[in-house]
């Protein structure tokens, strides 16, 4: 028979209890740290115990120094709303094992779209019209919403003037960059890819860009209570069909509610003369130092479908 000796492990949760708060259902929520302290001077072993699916802890075994205490980062994550309560159990080599309630509570956001509809009405091609998009969060958390009117280039999302004592405008609106599929890459084709490039190609690929981070964005809308305004922009590219869709707003990882289902209306006017382009877009142009500033030309045309003169000015 062999027997041996072994140092009784005395640990302790430096925390009664983890308690999460509110999260936003279907997103990771804001992980939190626990933490063992070892009261001997020698060094102990552990191993976490949690059959939860919706807690990730790290580390999960390890060791614990004498007189010192260690961090575990614990993450949740619920697909679904619930009121979340379970504990934690470090078990302890040679000591008792150690327990801590967890409370998390998944909910989906109270949010909503204050207007009933968006009827932009008829507006002339050529021309562009705005209207307001107020998203109120009555929630005591941010919401997190993906809107992606890329089927609708007619459209794009403006926001407001940055406030200069709000120091996260820039976390409102945030481009979606998709990465591209792996078929996609496999199945290119050698040949359509030039080697060289080309400054008009990467132009292109710019503009491209640009335009879809005004139209598939992730937006965040904290919990103020107060009223958020977006404004949504119209500018018809014809007068054929009028255009009807509800708006593609959803919340992330959650999907449509009610509350932001908003019907989208407007259709394109003929004009009485067309000007093109519509918008007259010099884009960033860079001088090199001592470089003698030459001033930048881009052609307007004018024209009349009608059998009838008309007159016009420009405003200065």
């Amino acid at each position: 028979m062999c027997s041996g000796l072994v140092n009784e492990s005395k640990c302790i949760f430096l925390e009664r209890q983890l308690d999460f708060g509110n999260v936003h259902v279907a997103l990771q929520a804001k992980d939190r740290t626990m933490h063992i302290k070892n009261q001997m001077r020698t060094p102990c072993i552990f191993h976490v115990v949690c059959n939860e699916k919706e807690l990730t802890i790290f580390p999960l075994k390890g060791k614990i120094q004498g007189d010192s205490k260690l961090a575990f980062k614990v993450s949740f994550f619920s697909a679904t709303p619930k009121t979340f309560k379970s504990e934690i159990v470090v078990n302890i080599r040679g000591g008792k094992p150690l327990k801590i309630p967890v409370i998390v509570n998944a909910i989906v956001p109270e949010i909503f779209i204050e207007e009933k509809n968006i009827d932009f009405g008829g507006v002339t091609f050529g021309d562009s019209k705005m209207m307001p998009l107020t998203i109120i969060n009555e929630s005591d958390i941010t919401a997190k919403l993906i809107l992606d009117i890329r089927d609708y280039p007619e459209f794009e999302i403006v926001l407001p003037e940055p406030n200069p004592d709000d120091d996260v405008h820039s976390e409102i609106m945030v481009p979606i960059q998709e990465a591209p599929k792996y078929d996609d890459i496999v199945n290119m084709n050698a040949d359509d890819v030039d080697p060289l490039g080309g400054e008009e190609d990467e132009e292109d690929e710019d503009d491209e860009y640009d335009e879809d981070a005004k139209r598939h964005v992730l937006l965040s809308i904290r919990a103020s209570g107060k009223p958020f305004v977006l404004m949504l922009k119209y500018q018809p590219l014809g007068v054929e069909e009028p255009k009807n869709f509800i708006l593609p707003l959803k919340l992330s990882g959650h999907g449509e509610i009610a509350g932001l289902r908003r019907r989208v209306k407007a259709v394109g006017v003929k004009p009485r003369f067309f000007v093109d382009p519509g918008c007259v877009n010099f884009k960033t142009k860079v001088i090199a130092k001592g470089q003698k500033p030459l001033p930048f030309n881009q052609d307007i045309n004018i024209s009349n479908p009608d059998v009838n003169p008309v007159s016009w000015s420009i405003d200065r």
